[in-house]
């Protein structure tokens, strides 16, 4: 199945979207474990705009966004 992500605020060197191809059945898991992101064990995950847990399950043409937690006053 094929899946649009993207990455936000440094985690990727390019915050533009691309699209990856995983077997049937893939979690958000799944897919972050293909990038080289390990500095941020607690990302916030939107599938199709709407926030998901890293076990949920991916379907043809789901697009995914990855953003790390925001800290400020």
């Amino acid at each position: 199945m094929k899946i649009r992500m993207q990455a936000l605020a440094g985690l990727s060197p390019q915050e533009q979207s691309v699209e990856l191809e995983l077997p049937e059945k893939s979690t958000i898991q799944d897919a972050v474990r293909l990038l080289p992101i390990k500095d941020f064990p607690q990302l916030i995950y939107l599938v199709n705009n709407v926030r998901a847990g890293s076990r949920q399950e991916l379907h043809e043409g789901d697009s995914l966004l990855l953003v790390p937690p925001i800290a400020g006053g």
